[in-house]
């Protein structure tokens, strides 16, 4: 598909079939947000998420400022799914945030990315208010399974206790004998309740 069919897509709102274009988007796409109505905003940085061409990375960061936490939550989220680790300083620095959602998006976006460089940020949420955030905050760090944070982790699940079943307890014990962060991420995905 050459350049005059993607931007005919873009100026049409089919964001879906720009989608499966794929790489040859990205530029189209990048340069349609300077023209676009800011209404058009969120489909574009999603369809660059969905593309994942590291090329847009620098684009999204710069949605980061943005004064809409919508459109900020999108660009985070658009940033994890690419996985470039340039965007690890700038998802650190969106865990500091006011808005709740903002850190939540930004603590999934750097358990998609996987950077250890995340770690020391993500376990001082673990001891953070919001239980939706520590919550987000343990699974990224089960994401990036580095044994610096299994301690933290550990104590993360204890504190958690009540939650769990006995089965559960279970696992635990043996993950703390085996020493194996990817233990406590099976029991934590597949037998514990977040609705509780």
């Amino acid at each position: 598909m050459n350049r005059e069919e993607i931007i005919y897509l873009i100026e049409n709102k089919k964001w879906k079939e720009v989608v499966l274009v794929g790489e040859p988007a990205t530029e189209p796409l990048v340069a349609s947000l300077a023209t676009i109505r800011i209404s058009a905003y969120r489909f574009v940085i999603k369809a660059l998420g969905e593309i994942g061409n590291p090329v847009a990375v620098p684009t999204l960061i710069q949605f980061l400022n943005s004064a809409d936490n919508h459109i900020r939550c999108y660009a985070i989220n658009s940033l994890g799914r690419i996985g470039d680790s340039r965007a690890v300083q700038p998802l650190i620095d969106q865990l500091k945030n006011p808005n709740k959602y903002v850190r939540r998006e930004a603590a999934k976006a750097l358990g998609n990315i996987g950077d250890p460089g995340a770690i020391e940020p993500l376990i001082i949420l673990l001891t953070h208010s919001d239980k939706y955030l520590k919550r987000d905050a343990a699974m990224a760090l089960s994401s990036i399974n580095d044994p610096r944070s299994a301690s933290s982790l550990i104590g993360f699940i204890l504190n958690r206790k009540p939650f769990f079943r006995e089965t559960i307890q279970e696992k635990i014990v043996v993950f703390i004998r085996l020493r194996e962060i990817q233990s406590w991420a099976l029991a934590l995905r597949e037998n514990y309740n977040w609705r509780q």
